[in-house]
């Protein structure tokens, strides 16, 4: 769609890279290469373009041969410990168990999942893991909640499993009064 002119860059403030490393070993290089260079490095706002690339093999030779190439000044966030975590960085780690809160079976009317386990029994007196599966997914938007208020974040990335996952989490946090 870019390259037939559908789609524009002009505007693009942001460049992430998710499976930065199967990507590259599906020689998707030269199409990587060629969206960074439509994508202006600073928008008419005057706000720099950021570029996120995520990878399991973060540490890969061709993922940081990349990095180098088209980022400057990288900084690296490793949550496996190999390097440390920037100051200006926070992770936050929260364990959810939905047979200890049992709170999820409430929420169901208010937070979409995927519906990865629409026609399964998940039922709270059911432990199946698809109960408590769908159990984590409901219990995740009101835990992102909390920690946001908690550690009063203005900015934060949240990983999900699926793209639907992600939009039902954004609508949730809309419906709550976040944005």
């Amino acid at each position: 769609m870019i390259s037939s002119g559908f789609v524009s860059l002009t505007h693009c403030r942001f460049f992430v890279l998710d499976e930065a490393d199967a990507l590259l070993k599906q020689g998707y290089t030269d199409l990587i290469d060629r969206l960074h260079k439509q994508i202006p490095k600073i928008t008419s706002d005057g706000r720099s373009l950021q570029m996120v690339v995520c990878s399991a093999t973060l540490h890969a030779f061709e993922v940081k041969k990349m990095a180098d190439r088209l980022m400057h000044f990288p900084t690296w966030v490793d949550l496996k410990g190999e390097d440390a975590v920037p100051e200006t960085v926070h992770h936050v780690v929260c364990m959810v168990d939905p047979q200890q809160d049992t709170t999820w079976h409430n929420l169901r009317q208010h937070i979409r999942t995927d519906g990865v386990h629409a026609r399964d029994n998940v039922q709270l007196q059911n432990p199946t893991p698809e109960t408590l599966s769908e159990g984590v997914k409901i219990l995740k938007g009101e835990y992102c909640i909390s920690v946001i208020g908690l550690h009063k974040m203005d900015r934060a990335i949240i990983f999900c499993r699926t793209k639907l996952d992600c939009d039902n989490l954004e609508k949730y946090f809309k419906s709550r009064g976040g944005a």
